[in-house]
């Protein structure tokens, strides 16, 4: 951590992210070398997300300014950083500096710009969109006479696992991958499941995040191992929880029951948990979905990810 009068920077294990927090205004090395240690951070650790809070931030003096570009933002652009997150209130009166900011970098990275973090959690994609009717309607029928988040989250949860056909269990011919077609055909593989239960836990406004496991595919292939689905809710009182929805059956058991975790697979020898709270899908998940569209494709072609690309810091 590097921490001064001016700028506080660490890193986030959860979200594999770098933080950055102005505190007060600064020029030249003040303002150059937290950035640089944070960018030490973000090699040192793989980190895939710059964050910087910008709600005791300030305009940066016309040398650091030229300094940032030139040299701070290249060598993101050359490191495993690919997002950029401002946190910035509406009424800032840096709010027209950062949007000139952030579109010019977007043609770099993924660039948001959010009220708090949780906001991430929130937001709608085109493989998370809630904004569809139909899970609009259900989001809203499944919330009704709850008097908490942990009975919305339970009611959504439960109807993502029992009411959608995990795709490898009924050998389902299709693969989905959007949350409103998961919803329309009523099947999808551990992934695309996960999708739907994020459409309708963040409509409802529940932070709901990504999570991966590593596993043993042999009950379709032999000696093969393979990336496996799951969410994250942020629930009020017990923080971040993860459940798995990717249905029952023989030998699963996956139940909703905060604070204990009861998921569907324990890790067993040379199988282990991505340590990160995603706030969107891997990209490898979202790929293989698009592009094998049958059983028999999926299960010869299942999502992996290198070990060696993979910070367990």
């Amino acid at each position: 951590m590097f921490k001064s009068e001016f700028c506080e920077i660490k890193y986030l294990a959860q979200h594999n992210a770098v933080y950055c927090q102005w505190k007060a205004y600064c020029q030249y090395e003040d303002y150059r070398k937290p950035l640089e240690f944070g960018l030490d951070l973000i090699n040192k650790n793989s980190a895939n997300i710059w964050i910087t809070d910008t709600t005791n931030g300030f305009e940066s003096h016309k040398e650091d300014t030229k300094w940032l570009l030139e040299n701070f933002i290249p060598n993101t652009i050359n490191s495993s950083c690919d997002t950029l997150i401002f946190i910035i209130k509406n009424n800032s009166p840096l709010k027209n500096e950062i949007d000139e900011q952030s579109k010019a970098l977007s043609q770099y990275f993924d660039v948001r710009e959010v009220a708090n973090l949780n906001n991430l959690y929130l937001e709608e994609t085109n493989i998370i969109d809630y904004s569809n009717k139909n899970i609009q309607d259900l989001a809203k029928k499944l919330s009704q006479n709850c008097n908490s988040d942990i009975e919305i989250a339970k009611n959504c949860f439960e109807y993502v696992r029992d009411k959608i056909n995990h795709s490898g269990d009924y050998k389902d011919n299709i693969t989905t991958c959007k949350a409103s077609d998961v919803l329309k055909y009523k099947t999808g593989w551990c992934y695309a499941k996960s999708h739907l239960l994020a459409s309708l836990l963040r409509v409802n406004n529940i932070p709901t995040g990504f999570c991966y496991q590593r596993l043993s595919c042999s009950e379709y292939k032999k000696d093969i191992y393979c990336l496996h689905g799951l969410n994250a809710i942020y629930l009020k009182n017990y923080g971040w929880y993860k459940v798995d929805a990717r249905g029952n059956k023989e030998g699963v058991n996956a139940q909703f029951n905060p604070p204990i975790e009861n998921l569907a697979f324990e890790i067993e020898e040379n199988e282990f948990n991505l340590p990160n709270i995603y706030h969107k899908p891997l990209n490898i998940i979202i790929e293989t979905l698009e592009k094998y569209k049958s059983y028999k494709e999926m299960i010869n072609n299942f999502p992996d990810i290198e070990i060696n690309k993979i910070n367990f810091n």
